[in-house]
C-alpha cells in the first residue's frame, strides 16, 4: 500500500473512531453495545449517554441509552446529557409494583388486614405497567424542559446570582435539542422508546426464514410529518402561517427542548434578550399564542421476545444518508463477518441470512472508480441535489470489524469510494455543514 493511501486510511479511522466505545452487558440482556460520533460543527452539537445499566427501584437493573441532536448551539444537548437520565430515574422510582393477588392474600394473612383495606392500598399505589411507565417518561421530559425555560426566566430576577452563572442558563434555554431515549427491561424483554424531535430508533429482528425485518421504533417529529403539522395547526387555529415552508416559525423540528424564542411570550423574549444580549426575540404579531414547540415525547412500547434483535439509535445526520432497512442490513453483514471467537465473546448465536441477501452475493472492497472523478467538481451538483450523497450498496465496505457503529458511519460517508469518503471528511467546521451534519450512532445487540 502506498504511503498516501496509508495516511488517508489512518486519518479516516481516527476521525470515525474518536468517540467510539464498546461495552458488554450480557447480564442485562444486551449482548454488546457499540457507539460512535462524527462531528461536523465545532464543537459538535450532538451529545449522547452511552448504553449503560440503569438501577431502578430496589433490585432491578434496566438498560438505558440516549442521543441528543442540538441546534442553535450545543448547550441544551449538553444539559440533557447530564440531566435527563437522572430525572427519568427519579420519576420511575416513584412508581410502585402493583402486587399480585396471591401477594395480597399472603399480606392479608400476615397482617390480619381486610380484603377491602388491601385493595384500597393497592389502588392508592401507582403501578408499574406500561402505561404508567410511558407517562412517567413523558413527565420527565416535560418537567426537565419546563425547568430549562423557567429557571432561565427566574435567574434574570435573582440579584444574588453572578451574571456569568445566569449566562449558563441563558445559553441552555436559547439553544435547542432533540432527544431520543431507550429503556430496556430485561425481565419482560420490553423496550421503551421516547422521541422528541427527529432522531430515530430502528429495530431489526431475525425472522424464522433467516431474513431480518427492519421496523421503526420512533417517528420523526419534523414538519414532513403530517400528524405533527396537524397537531401544531390545531393548537394555533387563528394562525394560518404557523407552519410555512416546512418549518414552524422557521424551525424545522416539531418538538424540542429549549428554544426559548418558540416557547416564551413576546415580552419575556424582549426583556431577557436585552439583558443577555441574545436574539431580540420575535415580534408580538408573530407569536400571539406561545408555546409553539413542546418537549413531550412520543413513547412506544415493544416486546422483543426471544428473536435475535438489533437496535440502532442515531441522530438525523446519520438517517439523512441511510434508511432503516439499509442500517439494519449493514449491522447484519457486520455480524456475519465476525470471527467465531468474537460471537462467542458476545454470547450471540445467529443463523446466516439467506443466500439471496445482497451482501452474500456481492464482492465488497475498495472499488477503483474511473479516473477523473473529483469531489470538488461535484460540489455544485451536491448543492443542487443532482449528485446523491446518500448511502448506496455499491459503495459498501466492510472494514471496521471492531466497532459496528464506526462501520455504519464509514458507509454513511462514502464507504469504499475513496474520493467520496475523503471529500466528505476533509471539510471542517463551519464549512463541513454544507456537506454533512453531526452524526451520532449507537447499536445494541440482543
Amino acid at each position: 500500500m502506498s504511503s498516501d493511501l496509508q495516511d488517508f486510511g489512518d486519518d479516516v479511522a481516527r476521525m470515525l473512531s474518536q468517540d467510539a466505545y464498546s461495552v458488554f452487558l450480557d447480564a442485562t440482556g444486551v449482548k454488546r453495545a457499540d457507539g460512535a460520533r462524527l462531528p461536523s460543527n465545532f464543537p459538535s452539537e450532538d451529545r449522547f449517554n452511552r448504553v449503560q445499566p440503569l438501577p431502578l427501584w430496589e433490585s432491578e437493573t434496566w438498560v438505558a441509552a440516549t442521543v441528543f441532536d442540538g441546534h442553535s448551539g450545543w448547550q441544551a444537548a449538553d444539559h440533557l446529557e447530564k440531566e435527563l437520565l437522572k430525572v427519568v430515574k427519579r420519576k420511575l422510582n416513584k412508581l410502585q409494583l402493583e402486587p399480585r393477588d396471591e401477594e395480597i392474600h399472603n399480606e392479608q394473612q400476615d397482617n390480619k388486614k381486610t380484603q377491602e383495606d388491601l385493595q384500597k392500598e393497592k389502588r392508592d399505589k401507582e403501578s408499574r405497567d406500561d402505561e404508567k411507565i410511558q407517562e412517567a417518561i413523558k413527565q420527565s421530559f416535560t418537567e426537565l424542559d419546563g425547568s430549562i425555560i423557567n429557571d432561565f426566566i427566574a435567574c434574570a430576577h435573582n440579584e444574588k446570582m453572578a451574571f456569568k452563572d445566569k449566562v449558563t442558563y441563558a445559553q441552555i434555554a436559547n439553544s435547542g435539542s432533540c432527544a431520543l431515549l431507550i429503556l430496556y427491561d430485561p425481565v419482560t424483554k420490553t423496550l421503551y422508546t421516547a422521541c422528541t424531535g427527529d432522531s430515530r430508533a430502528v429495530l431489526g429482528q431475525q425472522e424464522s426464514d433467516g431474513n431480518w425485518l427492519p421496523q421503526a421504533l420512533s417517528e420523526d417529529q419534523s414538519l414532513d410529518n403530517e400528524a405533527e403539522v396537524a397537531r401544531i395547526r390545531a393548537a394555533h387555529k387563528e394562525e394560518p402561517d404557523v407552519v410555512k415552508d416546512g418549518a414552524v416559525l422557521g424551525l424545522r423540528v416539531a418538538r424540542a427542548f429549549g428554544n426559548f424564542r418558540w416557547k416564551a411570550s413576546h415580552d419575556a423574549q424582549h426583556k431577557l434578550g436585552r439583558i443577555f444580549t441574545t436574539s431580540k426575540g420575535m415580534e408580538e404579531k408573530e407569536i400571539p399564542s406561545p408555546p409553539y414547540l413542546i418537549a413531550e415525547p412520543v413513547v412506544t412500547v415493544r416486546k422483543l421476545g426471544d428473536k435475535p434483535s438489533i437496535v440502532i439509535l442515531a441522530t438525523d445526520g446519520f438517517w439523512d444518508s441511510v434508511d432503516n432497512g439499509e442500517g439494519v442490513d449493514l449491522v447484519v453483514m457486520w455480524l456475519e463477518a465476525q470471527l467465531e471467537s468474537s460471537m462467542e465473546e458476545m454470547k450471540m448465536k445467529l443463523r446466516m441470512a439467506p443466500p439471496t441477501s445482497w451482501w452474500r452475493s456481492k464482492t465488497l472492497g475498495q472499488i477503483e472508480y474511473a479516473p477523473g472523478f473529483d469531489f470538488s467538481s461535484r460540489f455544485h451538483e451536491i448543492m443542487e441535489c443532482r449528485f446523491d450523497m446518500r448511502y448506496n450498496y455499491t459503495r459498501t465496505i466492510l472494514k471496521d470489524l471492531d466497532n459496528v457503529a464506526v462501520h455504519l458511519l464509514r458507509n454513511a460517508c462514502g464507504g469504499n469510494h475513496r474520493e467520496f469518503l475523503e471529500g466528505s471528511l476533509a471539510y471542517q467546521a463551519p464549512f463541513s455543514r454544507n456537506i454533512r451534519d453531526d452524526m451520532t450512532v449507537q447499536v445494541l445487540l440482543f
